[in-house]
């Protein structure tokens, strides 16, 4: 848990304290103090969210190294190994992704997790339906990013995503899914917040 963790939960719970006073103040009667209430709550959650935005447009995205984990509280993904191949078509990219878990005692799993990339020109591609079911056909079905993780446990699974033959500077995102993440100052998740991206360095298939 980060010092950002903290400082959300605090929010939080401020936010539930100054919304329980405004109702206690109109079950009341008292609509004077309930709308100095809800002045300070308005204030305080400009304040909250005027610092989010100040801190995702200021700091700088964060570039991990293929092997690198990616970690969302005790949830960790890396990127183990990329191939490609190559027509004049499209590139077909081959990523060999490394799901884990740092919990020693709980068992855990991201149900609503996804991945995508990202080229030089900031264009996102999912993973391709069509290169998936190719590679299935072969080797059989690619684990999903929400299987569960015993304490400690990890296990690989494999993405194929379909670029243009221009794309260049080509990297993965993750997606952690639903969640406060986004309200997280720092969080790269956050709004506007420059998403975390694992740089690929491909080994060429043809």
């Amino acid at each position: 848990m980060t010092i950002f963790d903290l400082i959300f939960i605090g929010a939080f719970l401020t936010t539930v304290i100054l919304i329980t006073r405004i109702l206690w103040k109109l079950i009341r009667g008292n609509f004077q103090k309930a709308g100095r209430a809800a002045l300070q709550l308005g204030i305080f959650l400009a304040v909250y969210m005027g610092a989010l935005i100040i801190v995702s447009i200021s700091t700088p995205q964060r570039v991990l190294r293929m092997g690198e984990d990616l970690c969302f509280d005790d949830w960790c993904i890396a990127v183990d190994d990329c191939s490609s191949s190559r027509n004049a078509d499209q590139v077909r990219y081959f990523l060999n992704l490394r799901v884990s878990s740092r919990a020693r005692r709980v068992s855990q799993r991201a149900p609503a997790s996804s991945v995508y990339v990202t080229d030089s020109e900031g264009k996102k591609y999912p993973p391709s339906p069509e290169g998936q079911r190719a590679y299935e056909s072969v080797h059989g079905e690619a684990k999903p990013l929400g299987d569960l993780l015993g304490p400690l446990e990890s296990f690989s699974t494999v993405r194929v995503f379909d670029l243009p033959p221009e794309s260049k500077d080509v990297g993965l995102v993750v997606r952690h899914g639903q969640g406060p993440g986004w309200l997280i100052i720092g969080e790269s998740q956050s709004l506007f917040h420059k998403r975390t991206v694992t740089k690929l360095v491909c080994k060429d298939k043809n």
